[in-house]
């Protein structure tokens, strides 16, 4: 018997599956404008600090790829 909904830890959705790297911008664009707009004074503007902390994120994000991209496959491999 089929089940009528969808369980997503059960049978993961494919149709993202490609690009799901890519939803992690929308992510950190909108916890940086939250977290920005939590923490700095109501006169100052919130713009700026946003953007930055956005692509600091992004740099992290990418360069952790990278990391264990090379991690798995020439550390691992070696073991």
């Amino acid at each position: 018997m089929l089940p009528v909904a969808w369980i997503p830890f059960v049978e993961p959705l494919n149709a993202l599956q490609s690009v799901w790297l890519l939803l992690s911008i929308p992510l950190v664009i909108g916890i940086s404008m939250a977290h920005k707009a939590m923490r700095i004074p109501e006169h100052a503007s919130w713009g700026r600090p946003s953007a930055i902390m956005t692509v600091q994120a992004l740099l992290g994000i990418i360069a952790l790829a990278v990391v264990l991209d090379l991690f798995v496959l020439w550390v691992i491999p070696a073991i």
